[in-house]
């Protein structure tokens, strides 16, 4: 039986979706080994949802506009939250700027049940943009004008049908 050894953040997510999940640090003894990013051309991937979660009754438009402020690249992934001022929308982030909606998300199970409750999302590349993906939600991917391969150079992307890719200025 195939076995996904992830964060813990990730176990309640990949184990309500049946699959067999261990700790990254205490990984079994093994026949087999293959990278997380791998999965979508070993299983011949063809963009549809794969995850699911319980939805959570929320209708609205989610935002996520910036990634691990550790990361050196940061400043070219994130945006300025106050782009969205004055709009309606629901914090998909445990930041929380007084004027955005806030649901509960102490987890990736409660932020992807979160996620389907969305008529759409918008986000940075981070692992909120990832789940939207894997989970079939309309999201727009917000890029910087200079980034990585995988994403490619047209508005859609093989990864996730569902998505739409928005390149930010120079």
């Amino acid at each position: 039986n195939p076995i996904i050894a992830c964060s813990d953040e990730l176990h309640n997510l990949f184990a309500y979706n049946g699959l067999n999940v261990v700790s990254k640090s205490v990984v079994p003894d093994h026949d087999f080994h293959i990278p997380s990013m791998s999965l979508p051309l070993f299983f011949n991937h063809d963009g549809n949802s794969y995850l699911t979660a319980p939805k959570k009754d929320i209708n609205g438009i989610g935002v996520c506009w910036r990634g691990n402020k550790e990361n050196p690249l940061d400043d070219r992934r994130s945006i300025d939250v106050n782009i969205f001022q004055g709009l309606n929308l629901v914090n998909l982030q445990k930041d929380e700027p007084n004027w955005l909606r806030t649901v509960d998300l102490s987890n990736f199970l409660d932020t992807a049940g979160a996620i389907l409750g969305l008529r759409k999302v918008f986000s940075v590349d981070t692992s909120v943009l990832h789940l939207a993906g894997a989970l079939g939600v309309p999201v727009v991917a917000i890029l910087p004008y200079y980034c990585d391969s995988r994403w490619g150079r047209k508005a859609t992307t093989h990864w996730y049908k569902n998505m739409r890719l928005l390149r930010k200025s120079i």
